[in-house]
């Protein structure tokens, strides 16, 4: 259905935070929110996505240093640090939000986090298709 990239470094959705007139997003996880979908807009299909939905997200962050070694090799690296991954589908299901009518229609897909190649760029790829019939529970029930 939908599939694309946008080379923008990934974060986690940040918690709320509560003050005065309620809880409130943090403005880093705001501005990225609105500068991903500002860049998705391109992608966005012509009519509202309807049904249950699969989204595949790779977040591919930016590589530290520490990962330059002649040891370390050339391509993604899993990255298993902060943030949690279902903070980064948080993100990215919430920039996207003109693309469906509720997030909620997201039932399946998987989300990944690695370390950029070694000349990689920090990147998002997101793709969004049908999710079709249910397949079964996890361990045969």
């Amino acid at each position: 259905m939908v599939s694309f990239t946008i080379e923008i470094e990934p974060i986690g959705k940040g918690r709320p935070r509560l003050g005065r007139g309620g809880a409130r997003t943090p403005e880093k996880t705001r501005v990225w929110c609105a500068a991903f979908a500002m860049m998705a807009r391109q992608y966005r299909p012509a009519e509202v996505l309807r049904g249950p939905l699969r989204v595949d997200i790779d977040a591919v962050f930016t590589r530290p240093s520490r990962l330059h070694r002649k040891a370390d090799p050339d391509g993604l690296i899993w990255k298993d640090t902060r943030p949690d991954k279902d903070n980064v589908e948080k993100a990215v299901l919430d920039a996207l939000s003109e693309f469906w009518v509720d997030d909620a229609q997201a039932v399946c897909g998987e989300t990944r986090k690695f370390y950029a190649e070694r000349d990689g760029v920090p990147r998002v790829s997101v793709r969004i298709t049908c999710a079709g019939a249910p397949v079964g529970l996890v361990g045969g029930e």
